[in-house]
């Protein structure tokens, strides 16, 4: 039977944890296990991960320089079949999720070590903002499309060396690492829905634009990735006409108005 791995970074996030921990005590599939790579928070995470003992297969706490270090440390425990991310607060979307999943990855391709499903992106509320579904070909964010990381199975063998995720990235080495895994894979889409997206991760975060911009800028010249001028015209100008909006208008008038462009466009950020 297919054994999945399921990795959670966290650091004071405590009531978050929460809806995770009940979401993957709550799957009807037996085998899986989760691991989390906690930062040395200082609220009352860990309190809730003990609290958890009997879905919490692993715990690392320690300081760390962010979520890929993060990610990098649990590595290492890996004992499943496929490899799924999910965020502090992200959940899976019904109890089923993982058996209808095991499902579909038994009789995948061996050549395929990337399948996807449907990530619904919700507010504080749970309240849906928008879904990402089946992805087609073409260019986001500077870089080609991608699905969201939290949506995305990938085998084990992917992260059979040290140092999967570079550090040296803060928000964009997920999509890094998801190109350089396309060079051996091709995307698997598994038409089903499988997390509830929480949207207030790093990446989008309004004062967080500004790097989010840089980092993918960087991530385009280091990967050689032939983003169409036009495209890095029309980012750059999203990206600044945000900044400009941040600094213009009151934070909580910029979150609706995202939230907003979220319900129209369902961009992620």
């Amino acid at each position: 039977m297919i054994k999945f791995t399921i990795i959670t970074s966290t650091y004071n996030c405590a009531d978050l944890l929460r809806k995770t921990a009940d979401s993957i005590r709550n799957q009807t599939y037996p085998f899986k296990q989760w691991i989390i790579a906690d930062g040395a928070s200082e609220d009352r995470t860990l309190e809730v991960v003990n609290q958890n003992n009997d879905v919490v297969t692993n715990l690392i706490s320690e300081p760390d320089t962010g979520i890929y270090q993060a990610w990098n440390r649990a590595l290492k425990l890996i004992e499943g079949d496929w490899v799924i991310f999910l965020g502090a607060g992200d959940y899976f979307y019904s109890h089923q999720t993982l058996e209808k999943i095991a499902g579909k990855l038994t009789n995948i391709d061996q050549n395929i070590h990337l399948a996807y499903g449907d990530v619904h992106l919700i507010d504080k509320n749970d309240q849906q903002l928008c879904v990402y579904g089946q992805i087609s070909e073409g260019w986001e964010f500077l870089r080609p499309k991608l699905p969201p990381h939290q949506g995305t199975f990938q085998r084990a063998k992917l992260f059979e060396s040290e140092k999967v995720f570079d550090e040296s990235y803060k928000i964009a080495a997920d999509s890094k690492f998801l190109i350089k895994a396309l060079v051996i894979s091709t995307l698997e889409y598994l038409s089903e829905p499988i997390v509830c997206m929480d949207a207030s991760g790093v990446s989008s975060n309004i004062p967080n634009t500004r790097n989010t911009y840089i980092e993918l800028n960087r991530l385009r010249k280091e990967m050689n990735l032939s983003t169409p001028y036009s495209h890095r015209i029309f980012f750059c100008t999203y990206i600044y006409a945000k900044i400009l909006a941040y600094r213009i208008f009151p934070k909580r008038l910029c979150s609706m108005l995202l939230q907003l462009k979220r319900r129209i466009f369902g961009f992620r950020f």
